[in-house]
């Protein structure tokens, strides 16, 4: 349970770093793996839907304080209500995928397929629809600023809005949790197979928008 709580902390690490004043963009391609491996466990921490979120909701919670911070000197509590809210769209997020991720349906769909697609509706809730959306901090627009500023992302956002840089970024922990389920004694005898067809999918798409916005 201590390994557990550790990788939704570490979640919540790379999440914060991707922005300023860090700006590390590439591990937004890694960053909701750790949380996504954590829920995804058979233990009491998740033994219920309710204990899942609460086990996201409490170790994301720093993570959004840090982005939220600037509005500190504006309105302290409105910051930390901000705060509270976005986390809850992230436990939203732990919810549905553990509930996914233990259905029947992972058996015909890889995690590089689920993750970017739970974790965008979740993101969609958020920044678009519940009360006008809140449209800041997509998981995937430090990709735009990718490459020293170079706008490689950027140009991909033409494609299908920042929404789709948030897939694009999802996708990459969707690839480590699938070598993670590969790794585990239980795994499907196809599960190594399945891991490598949908890193080398990943990497084409990656590639093909690398070119589209040089």
């Amino acid at each position: 349970m201590l390994l557990q709580a550790a990788l939704c902390l570490a979640s919540t690490l790379l999440f914060a770093l991707i922005w300023p004043p860090f700006g590390w963009w590439w591990l937004a391609f890694i960053a909701i793996a750790p949380l996504t491996i954590a829920v995804l466990q058979p233990t009491p921490l998740t033994k219920t839907a309710w204990r899942t979120f609460c086990l996201a909701f409490f170790t994301q919670w720093p993570a959004w304080i840090f982005v939220e911070w600037w509005l500190v000197q504006l309105t302290p509590p409105g910051m930390v209500g901000l705060a509270l809210y976005c986390t809850f769209y992230t436990a939203l997020y732990a919810v549905m995928i553990r509930a996914i991720g233990r259905a029947h349906l992972p058996k015909a769909l890889p995690m590089t397929v689920l993750v970017p697609l739970v974790w965008t509706a979740c993101e969609f809730l958020r920044t678009s629809v519940v009360l006008g959306g809140y449209p800041w901090y997509h998981l995937g627009v430090p990709l735009a600023g990718a490459a020293d500023g170079s706008g490689i992302w950027a140009q991909s956002a033409s494609l299908f809005g920042t929404t789709w840089l948030s897939t694009l970024a999802a996708a990459g922990s969707g690839v480590v949790v699938d070598w993670w389920r590969a790794g585990r004694p239980a795994a499907p005898a196809n599960a190594r197979r399945t891991a490598l067809i949908a890193t080398a999918c990943v990497m084409l798409v990656l590639g093909v928008h690398v070119l589209f916005g040089s």
